[in-house]
C-alpha cells in the first residue's frame, strides 16, 4: 500500500559528459527507472540532460537537438507511462515547423500528458526566449506541477506568475554552479516568499567552461527549510517526501503570502522601458549623487536616545526608523530628529486608526495611507527617487518592480519585528536591481544591487545599532529589467 500521508520525490542529480548525448541519455533513464523502483512518484533531473550545457552558437549544438518526438523525449515518456511516475527534465530543443532552437524542460505525466516550458532567459548565442504565457503546469494527484529552467527563478517576477497558476510545487532542472551568486540563496526566498515546495536538479561534471562538481540539488519546503540537499563529484539520486494533506500537497502557506497582494499598485510592471538610455531625464529624477542613509534597529518606545554612527558632511542625510507608535513618535517628534539630523526622516506611523507612511524632511511633509493607495507610494529626497513600504507590501515582489519601473533608487521599509524567513525574502530584493534599506525592532538591514555574478553587498545590524551607508544613486540608476512576464497573470486580483 503506498503511503498517502508523503509524496516521495526523487532529484535526480546526473554526471554528465559534454556532447555525449546515448551516453548521457543512457544514463538518466538508468537512473530515472532506479528512482523510481525505489519509490519515488515525481522524479526531476537536470537542464540539457543529454548535450550538456555550454555552446557558442547554432551550428555546435545542432547535431544535439531534439523535437519533443525524439528519442529522449519519447523513452523518458514509455518509462513514466510503465512505471506510473511523473518525470520532469530538459532539453535542447528543436521545433520542426520554425527551425528555431529552445532551452526547454518538460514534465510528463505516466498517462501521456504533456507540459513544456521554454525558458525566457535564454542563452543568447543560441536558443530563441519562450514566449510570455506557456502552458507550463499539469495538475496532478498530488496538486498542480510547474516547472521553471535555471536562471529564471533569479528573477522574482517568473516564480510568482507559477504560484499564481496555482502552482504547488515548482520544478526546476538547473546547470547553476555555486560560484559567485550562490543560487541556493536566491531559491530560498523564492520558497519562502511564494510559501512553495521547490525542487531544484542541479548536476555533476565538468562542462565545456563550467565546473559543477560543486554544485547543488535541493528541495525547499515553504518554510524555507533545505530538507534536502546533495551534490558532489558523481551522480547521485536525492529521495525526500513532502508532507500531505488527506492525499494533497498543503495549498495553506501559498494562499497567505498570496492573501494581501495589491494589485491595484503593480501596474507598472507593464511599462515597456527598454528604449530608455536616460532614466533619469525620462523620469524627471533628482540628480544623482550621494546619499547618506541610517537605518535603525529596536524597539524605539523603549529607546530615550537614539545610537547610530554620526552623519558626515553633505546635504541628503536620511534617518529610516521601525514602526513607531504616534503617541511616542508624533509628528512633531519626527520633524525636530529630521531637523535635528539636517535631513529627512521615514517611518510607519500609527496610531488607533490605523498607519501612515511618513517621510519628513525640508520640503515638508508626505505622508501616505497604506490601505488607500492608487499608485505605490513614492517621494523624492536628496539625489534619489524612494519607495516607501510597508513590510508587508514589501514581501511582495510586484511592488518592488513596480517601484522600479517608476524610477525608485530605493525602497524604504519600515516595520515591526522581522522574521529570519522574512529577511532572507528582503535580502534577495537585490535582484530586482534597486536598493532596499529596512528598519524593523530587531533588525535593520541594506540590500544592494549586486554587480554581474558576485553576491549582493547586504549590511546588517542590531539593536540599538544602526546599519549605516553611503550610498551613490548613480551607481544604481542604470537597470535592466526581465519583460518577458505573462502580465495578465501577475496583475489577477483574484
Amino acid at each position: 500500500m503506498r503511503d498517502v500521508s508523503n509524496l516521495e520525490v526523487a532529484l535526480v542529480h546526473p554526471r554528465l559528459e559534454y556532447g555525449q548525448i546515448e551516453a548521457n541519455r543512457a544514463e538518466i533513464l538508468r537512473q530515472v527507472e532506479e528512482a523510481a523502483l525505489n519509490g519515488a512518484r515525481i522524479i526531476l533531473t537536470t537542464e540539457m540532460v543529454v548535450s550538456g550545457y555550454s555552446f557558442e552558437s547554432r551550428s555546435e549544438i545542432e547535431p544535439l537537438v531534439e523535437t519533443d518526438q525524439g528519442p529522449t523525449i519519447t523513452a523518458l515518456s514509455a518509462l513514466a507511462t510503465r512505471l506510473g511516475v511523473y518525470v520532469c527534465l530538459g532539453l535542447a530543443e528543436v521545433d520542426p515547423g520554425t527551425g528555431l532552437y529552445y532551452n526547454s524542460a518538460f514534465i510528463l505525466a505516466p498517462d501521456g500528458r504533456r507540459a513544456r516550458r521554454r525558458k525566457v532567459s535564454a542563452e543568447p548565442k543560441w536558443a530563441c526566449p519562450g514566449p510570455c504565457r506557456q502552458a507550463d503546469t499539469m495538475d496532478s494527484p498530488w496538486g498542480r506541477l510547474g516547472v521553471l529552467i535555471c536562471s529564471e527563478t533569479y528573477y522574482s517576477l517568473l516564480v510568482r506568475t507559477m504560484v499564481l497558476k496555482g502552482v504547488d510545487l515548482l520544478l526546476v532542472p538547473a546547470n547553476w554552479t555555486p560560484a559567485g551568486l550562490n543560487p541556493e540563496t536566491i531559491w530560498r526566498a523564492r520558497a519562502l516568499e511564494n510559501g512553495i515546495n521547490l525542487a531544484v536538479a542541479n548536476r555533476a561534471g565538468l562542462d565545456r567552461r563550467m565546473d559543477f562538481d560543486r554544485a547543488r540539488s535541493v528541495m525547499i519546503n515553504p518554510q524555507g527549510r533545505f530538507i534536502r540537499s546533495g551534490g558532489g563529484a558523481d551522480s547521485l539520486i536525492i529521495h525526500t517526501q513532502l508532507p500531505l494533506v488527506e492525499g494533497k500537497l498543503d495549498p495553506s502557506p501559498r494562499l497567505a503570502r498570496l492573501a494581501n497582494r495589491t494589485p491595484a499598485l503593480y501596474h507598472y510592471l507593464c511599462a515597456d522601458l527598454r528604449m530608455i538610455k536616460d532614466p533619469t531625464s525620462f523620469f524627471g529624477l533628482p540628480k544623482p549623487g550621494w546619499l547618506q542613509v541610517r537605518a535603525l534597529a529596536g524597539d524605539l518606545s523603549k529607546i530615550q536616545t537614539l545610537k547610530d554612527p554620526d552623519f558626515g558632511p553633505g546635504p541628503a542625510r536620511l534617518t529610516i526608523l521601525p514602526r513607531v507608535s504616534s503617541s511616542d513618535w508624533p509628528l512633531e517628534r519626527l520633524t525636530g530628529l529630521a531637523r535635528e539630523r539636517d535631513g529627512a526622516v521615514f517611518a510607519e506611523l500609527v496610531d488607533g486608526s490605523g498607519a501612515s507612511l511618513v517621510l519628513v524632511g525640508p520640503e515638508g511633509i508626505s505622508s501616505f495611507n497604506p490601505d488607500r493607495l492608487t499608485e505605490p507610494a513614492v517621494a523624492d529626497f536628496g539625489p534619489a527617487r524612494l519607495g516607501l513600504a510597508t513590510l508587508e507590501a514589501a514581501l511582495h515582489p510586484e511592488l518592488i518592480a513596480a517601484m522600479a519601473k517608476r524610477g525608485c533608487d530605493v525602497v524604504l521599509v519600515s516595520g515591526g519585528r522581522l522574521e529570519e524567513g522574512e529577511q532572507a525574502v528582503l535580502s534577495a530584493r537585490a535582484t530586482g536591481k534597486i536598493a532596499l534599506v529596512g528598519a524593523f525592532e530587531n533588525l535593520a538591514l541594506i540590500s544592494l544591487p549586486h554587480q554581474g555574478p558576485l553576491p549582493w553587498p547586504e549590511l546588517l545590524a542590531f539593536p540599538p545599532n544602526s546599519a549605516a551607508l553611503d550610498l551613490n544613486t548613480d551607481l544604481i540608476r542604470d537597470r535592466a529589467f526581465q519583460d518577458r512576464l505573462d502580465y495578465l497573470q501577475l496583475l489577477r486580483s483574484e
